[in-house]
């Protein structure tokens, strides 16, 4: 069974996407999730740079 985030769908085709996608099982294209700081685990915006609330660089995969 797949653990679902809640209201997390592609933003290409809108299929439903499991917490643990790195691609969209509905188009294929890659996921885009926002950015966690690994220092204060803080969500920042998917084009953050820094993070708002501590200012460490954050790093995407």
């Amino acid at each position: 069974m797949f653990d679902f985030i809640k209201g997390e769908t592609c933003e290409h085709c809108g299929h439903k996407i499991a917490a643990d996608s790195r691609f969209c099982p509905g188009c294929g294209k890659p996921v885009v999730r926002d950015p966690v700081c690994p220092l204060c685990r803080n969500t920042d915006e998917k084009d953050a740079v820094f993070c708002r609330k501590c200012g460490t660089l954050l790093t995407q995969k």
